[in-house]
């Protein structure tokens, strides 16, 4: 190709450029109606995601604040007199529904019975605990006169009889005392409790006479009650004499084992007699004749 046949070609060139073009801007640069929706669409989230950014970040803000920093010193004040106010309210409640006669009464005497400790010593002390406070509480109705405390006291009295019942050995001494103790305040208590409750009072006495007859018999029963039963002959006898005095300790703790008895020791051989020495003896001096002693009688 020459260069004639090339400036005959360029209209024909430049022509099928024009449009090439137009069809490139046609296709290409003039949208359809879907796309120009979801290019829309695409632009106004943008938009509103750059609006609510601000307001995200200040409610983070906000967010990071501590618990009650808004609130000043006068609110912090009453917020903390009012549920003061609301523990000694409902405090005083239970503690009201707990007494005797209460509502809770029972409830607080099966808690009281499911806590008792283990151990038997400590058992002891919080049962004898147990019946001291049915006690007072009993003489306190009874100053009262109210009939339906006085009935759930001498109840709550008669379970701590029970359980004082089953106590043997050396502790049965130690409630032996305070059943006794108990037994006086109820015989006082007959001229103040009201005469509805006087059967209640009758029956809480004869239980207690058996409590502490058994309770007598289990302290004497005990291997400690009195030194009798340590009685014995030669070093057996000494060490349960040892042990039997441990039985009048009225104390709290029981008694010691006592330890094994010492062998006494044999007796020595008897030695052999000395002969007598027949010239220690002497010859007795001759008594004195009656005229002699007459002589020496001066006149």
């Amino acid at each position: 190709m020459n260069e004639d046949e090339m400036q005959a070609l360029e209209p024909l060139a430049g022509e099928a450029l024009e449009r090439q073009l137009a069809r490139y801007a046609r296709v290409r640069l003039d949208p359809t109606p879907a796309q120009s929706r979801r290019a829309r669409t695409t632009v106004m989230e943008a938009a509103w995601r750059r609006r609510l950014e601000p307001f995200d970040a200040m409610r983070l803000r906000r967010s990071r604040r501590g618990l009650f920093s808004s609130w000043t010193a006068r609110r912090l004040g009453a917020s903390t007199a009012a549920a003061v106010l609301a523990g000694l309210l409902v405090g005083s409640a239970t503690f009201a529904a707990s007494r005797a006669g209460g509502p809770l009464y029972d409830a607080r005497l099966t808690f009281e019975a499911m806590t008792l400790p283990a151990d038997p010593e400590a058992r002891l002390e919080a049962e004898l605990a147990q019946a001291q406070t049915r006690l007072a509480e009993l003489v306190e109705a009874a100053g009262r006169g109210d009939q339906g405390a006085v009935q759930a006291a001498l109840a709550g009295y008669g379970r701590s009889l029970d359980d004082l019942a089953a106590t043997t050995g050396g502790p049965a001494n130690r409630a032996l005392e305070a059943v006794e103790f108990h037994r006086a305040v109820l015989l006082h208590l007959m001229d103040t409790v009201p005469e509805q409750a006087l059967v209640g009072l009758e029956n809480a006495l004869a239980r207690s006479s058996g409590v502490i007859e058994k309770l007598g018999a289990a302290g004497a029963g005990s291997p400690g009650a009195g030194g009798a039963s340590g009685a014995g002959s030669g070093g057996t006898g000494g060490s349960g004499g040892n042990a039997g005095s441990g039985g009048s300790d009225p104390g709290n703790k029981p008694d010691r084992t006592p330890g094994p008895a010492r062998t006494a020791a044999p007796d020595p051989t008897p030695k052999p007699p000395k002969s007598p020495n027949p010239n220690a003896a002497k010859t007795p001096a001759p008594a004195a004749t009656e005229d002699a002693g007459d002589d020496q009688v001066q006149p």
